[in-house]
């Protein structure tokens, strides 16, 4: 027998129906488990708590700074002779320099932040702000550790403490404060400080790497720009102590500005260094020349010169003074020349117009220079040399390097041209010179010649002062716009752990519950059978937690006997009206077939019929031990001759209601049931008695069923809650579509109305207005109260 519910064709029956998902099902399996769901959501939202409890909180802290851009105008012609493309952009700049290495080391070493400290408590260490400890470290000489080294400290009444340290290997030692400790080449003290944590208690603290130390941070620092169209970066980081962070934060800014003041000022003071060396020499002569000019003026009686000493002499100071002016300038070349030779730092290269160089190329070269190479430390700071970018700087460089060297030899070659007619018209003068009286003649050379070094020297003044001017209006290109401040707790967030955690206590047993349902191989509902089969489902049966099977008899008023008598009345709603013959099997044994056979039997008695529960499981016999009853002799005998209809007939307690055991098991128990005998024995049992219930066995174990539903006029298929297998309900499809059964009716069994899914598959609807034999039911349906 096909047990997959197929018609002879091989196609599913028409009537089954699509699974959809029972929203009110679903509603009511998950309130019988609502207990769990409170369990889950305290343990989850205490377990929140705990989290909560024991957390270390995060800050978020951050500022904001305004970027001036230089506007430079840059001659195109040269960018497209140089092969010159455009550079990052000034924000991406600074961005890189603010979270560079560099200044996070700088930042850290300005602060002693590469010392922490730590207090120990019972579960967990935390971190502690400096100026809240109950003492102090500072660094004694200039070493400083390679590696971190971790120190514990417990502070001891009198002045004292204990230092050890576990991954040093320093075992516990006693001091004083004040202490210097010196371990692994470095050398540092412990200060007593006064706090509210002055006292005995047990700390830590923690030497960094500076270098180590600025990798951690520029992770944790976060630049970025705030609109793309605005010159305003954002500077913020999440930490554990919001005024450390916000100190952190303030001197990366002010070191930043401080390190732009410090490119700024690098030309000028470059500028006052070199006019500085010009200076110590001409201070040096023009002092001899005054002192030599006072000493021929005292010796020789000697004041004033003549109208043609004054004459000669003024053409000759003009002349000199352009030629020392020249001079100068070669000075400035060859500086310029042996500077950018010797491939030093060329961001600092003095400008042409400090040494009153008026050439638009060397003044457009230079600043080239210096924008290029800029660029080129602001992107050492975070790449490598192989990096595209600095390689493609670097030539950039050089070729303008080179373009400079070029330039200069060319204006170098001019001065030297220029020096040379000077030398000439110089010498033209002097002529005129030696024509004078000796003594005049004399006087006019010292003069010349102190004048000469006098005004050099008020030349060089008036631009070492113009250079000084120049670094004392420096002022950097950025403003804070918001100082660095508290914005936030970020870790942990109250609100959302403890939704989550409420929601996880619900999801939890829910999807528990889906496994469970989901890997389910039982029938668990009126819901589900509804949905395999358009049978109708007659009655839910309850539970039954008493002691003894014959519940109609023991307890008439209890659930479980209503249950019975609910299903009595929707037995109306079968087909058959007139019927006398009730049998009942199961799928499989172990569904309560024998309790729903004996209970119906004492339900129909206890009407006033006379009825006669018959025993025809003849391969396992069972309901005669229930009745104390001996199974001796029975239907077997009765089929096979050997006794007659008096003697295998048995009363039992219960009024109107008698019984045929199974008797003795047969050798070929369904050639009995095939036999006339039976035949004969069922009309027999119709004539004598108002009803017979039979008891059957699990119609998908064995046939007998098939050819015992000859002689019934309702067949009640049993399933049980949570043990009849899913596939049942395919294998009463197929009896019912090959006509093996007739007027079939479904009870589910042990049902526990105190779970409210047990409710819901109590009150759902039975007839389902089905076809019959050709007819339609005419009930619509039976619900239970």
């Amino acid at each position: 027998m096909d047990a997959q519910g197929m018609n002879n064709n091989g196609s599913a029956p028409q009537y089954m129906e699509e699974e959809n998902l029972d929203v009110k099902e679903w509603v009511f399996k998950i309130l019988g488990i609502w207990q769990y769901i409170l369990l889950s959501i305290v343990m989850c939202v205490g377990l929140v708590y705990l989290y909560h409890r024991y957390a270390t909180p995060r800050f978020d802290v951050g500022g904001t700074i305004l970027i001036k851009e230089d506007k430079k105008s840059i001659n195109p012609e040269l960018l497209q002779e140089l092969q010159f493309f455009q550079g990052s952009s000034t924000k991406a700049n600074e961005i890189e320099i603010l979270s560079s290495y560099t200044l996070m080391k700088r930042t850290i070493e300005s602060l002693n932040f590469d010392i922490e400290y730590y207090g120990i408590g019972r579960i967990k260490e935390r971190e502690i702000e400096t100026e809240n400890m109950p003492f102090h470290i500072t660094y004694v000489g200039e070493n400083r550790p390679e590696r971190t080294m971790t120190f514990t400290l417990e502070l001891k009444e009198g002045q004292s403490f204990v230092l050890s340290s576990e991954s040093l290997g320093l075992a516990e030692e006693t001091y004083k404060f004040p202490a210097i400790i010196e371990s692994r080449g470095v050398t540092f003290q412990i200060d007593e400080q006064a706090t509210e944590l002055a006292g005995a208690g047990l700390y830590e603290f923690k030497l960094f790497n500076a270098w180590d130390l600025a990798k951690s941070y520029k992770n944790r620092v976060k630049v970025s720009d705030v609109n793309k169209e605005a010159s305003i970066l954002s500077i913020g980081m999440q930490t554990e102590l919001p005024a450390k962070g916000i100190s952190f934060i303030n001197n990366l800014i002010d070191i930043y500005i401080q390190r732009e003041l410090e490119e700024k000022n690098e030309t000028a003071t470059r500028t006052v260094q070199f006019i500085d060396q010009q200076l110590a020499s001409i201070q040096d002569s023009l002092m001899l020349i005054e002192r030599r000019l006072q000493t021929f003026r005292a010796d020789n009686k000697v004041v004033d010169i003549s109208q043609e000493g004054l004459a000669a002499l003024q053409k000759l100071e003009e002349l000199e003074g352009k030629k020392a002016e020249e001079k100068f300038r070669i000075e400035y070349y060859n500086y310029i020349v042996d500077y950018l030779k010797k491939n030093r730092a060329p961001e600092g290269i003095i400008s042409p117009s400090t040494a009153g160089i008026q050439s638009p190329m060397l003044e457009s070269l230079t600043g080239n220079l210096a924008n290029l190479t800029s660029q080129l430390a602001q992107l050492e700071m975070n790449a490598t040399e192989v990096n595209p970018q600095v390689m493609s700087l670097r030539l950039q460089i050089q070729k303008i390097i080179s373009s400079i060297i070029e330039n200069v030899e060319n204006l170098k070659g001019s001065s030297e041209i220029l020096i040379t007619d000077l030398g000439l018209r110089i010498k033209e003068a002097e002529r005129l010179v030696n024509q004078l009286p000796l003594t005049e003649r004399t006087l006019v050379n010292i003069q010349r010649r102190f004048t000469l070094s006098e005004n050099l020297f008020i030349y060089l003044q008036e631009k070492k002062a113009e250079a000084g001017i120049a670094k004392a209006s420096n002022v950097p290109n950025v403003k804070v716009v918001d100082p660095p401040m508290l914005k936030g707790q970020t870790f942990p967030t109250p609100m959302r752990n403890y939704a989550i955690g409420f929601s996880m206590g619900m999801i939890i047993p829910i999807i528990f519950l889906l496994i469970k349902d989901f890997f389910s191989v039982t029938i668990q509902s009126i819901h589900e059978i509804s949905k395999g089969t358009k049978l109708p489902v007659l009655a839910s049966i309850a539970l039954s937690r008493y002691d003894t099977e014959l519940v109609m008899e023991k307890y008439p008023r209890s659930q479980v006997a209503e249950s019975f008598r609910k299903m009595r009345a929707a037995l109306k709603f079968l087909e058959k009206k007139d019927y006398k013959v009730i049998m009942v099997t199961s799928f499989l044994s172990g569904e309560g077939k024998s309790f729903l056979t004996m209970n119906t039997a004492i339900m129909l008695a206890k009407m006033g019929h006379k009825v006669l529960l018959l025993g025809l499981d003849l391969r396992k016999p069972k309901i005669f031990d229930t009745f104390g009853i001996s199974n001796d002799v029975g239907m077997s005998q009765l089929l096979i001759g050997d006794k007659t209809y008096k003697d295998v007939i048995q009363p039992t307690q219960v009024k109107g209601l008698e019984m045929i055991t199974a008797g003795p098991v047969p050798p070929n128990p369904n050639e009995l049931l095939m036999g006339h005998e039976f035949d004969d024995a069922m009309k027999w049992f119709k004539e004598e008695y108002d009803y017979v219930v039979v008891d059957t066995p699990p119609v998908g174990l064995v046939s007998d069923p098939i050819e015992i539903s000859r002689h019934s006029d309702i067949a009640l298929f049993i399933i049980r809650q949570s043990v009849t297998p899913r596939h049942a309900i395919d294998y009463i499809n197929d009896i019912h579509v090959k006509g093996l059964m007739k007027n079939i009716g479904i009870v589910l069994n042990g049902v526990d109305f105190k779970k409210p899914n047990g409710h819901y598959g109590y009150g759902y609807g039975y007839g389902y207005g089905t076809y019959y034999g050709g007819k339609k039911a005419t009930g619509s349906g039976y619900y239970q109260e």
